[in-house]
């Protein structure tokens, strides 16, 4: 698939729209691709897989925590999973990839007090 900018793009932890694309070497000459996402984050990935479309829906995977807002600025969170069908992205406010939700889990009685 030929990534354009404007295309969302789901790394390996975060989905985001491409804002600007540049392939690049680093200094070590390895290839790879450079992305300057929205919300000013940007990034150098290398042998990385990923997904993208211009649609965000095609984005969404099970275990993805998305929060939805409505016109009355009332917000609902909902865990995506087999049964999940999302047809519209126009109350989406914002999406929690599982991966991220994963990294940022802190487990209660992990040991720590023992």
């Amino acid at each position: 698939m030929k990534l354009e900018e404007g295309m969302f793009v789901r790394l390996d932890d975060i989905i985001a729209r491409i804002i600007t694309i540049a392939n690049k070497k680093m200094i070590d000459g390895n290839d790879g691709v450079w992305f300057i996402f929205d919300k000013h984050k940007s990034g150098f990935y290398q042998n990385t897989t990923f997904k993208a479309s211009h649609n965000l829906i095609d984005l969404i995977e099970v275990g993805d925590i998305l929060t939805f807002k409505n016109l009355l600025g009332n917000t609902k969170k909902v865990e995506v999973d087999e049964t999940f069908e999302l047809l519209d992205v126009k109350q989406l406010y914002s999406i929690v990839t599982h991966e991220q939700f994963a990294q940022s889990e802190y487990k209660v009685g992990d040991g720590e007090w023992e």
